[in-house]
């Protein structure tokens, strides 16, 4: 596991809050419940810290740099692809994961934030 890259509680709760403080103004509901579905979960929020420092890694790659099992990365992983928070590509029996290039101005300012943030 990288140093640095897994969060505690209280930090990923100053993140939500901070979140929330830049994105409620001007969404619609279901974008922003979709925006914090996507961030609801320690793990889901280090998945992101992690792709951010790798770029491309599989799911196999992700699970032993957060210490998760490679089922509950990958669960995590879709939760995170359909909210817009990442792209995938199939290679072969490997499925890779990035941060997506074109997220919502909204994804793309909680991902700034979260990967950014230095505890």
């Amino acid at each position: 596991m990288l140093a640095g890259t897994v969060l505690s509680r209280e930090c990923a709760n100053t993140y939500y809050l901070e979140i929330l403080n830049l994105v409620i103004t001007g969404l619609k509901m279901k974008e922003l419940e979709d925006v914090f579905k996507g961030v609801a979960s320690l793990r889901r929020i280090n998945i992101l810290r992690t792709l951010f420092s790798h770029k491309e890694l599989n799911v196999g790659e992700i699970a032993d740099q957060i210490g998760l099992s490679f089922r509950s990365t990958s669960k995590h992983l879709i939760k995170l692809e359909k909210s817009g928070y990442l792209r995938s590509r199939q290679e072969g029996f490997f499925r890779v994961y990035w941060l997506n290039p074109k997220p919502s101005r909204t994804v793309e300012r909680v991902i700034k934030l979260i990967c950014s943030y230095q505890p």
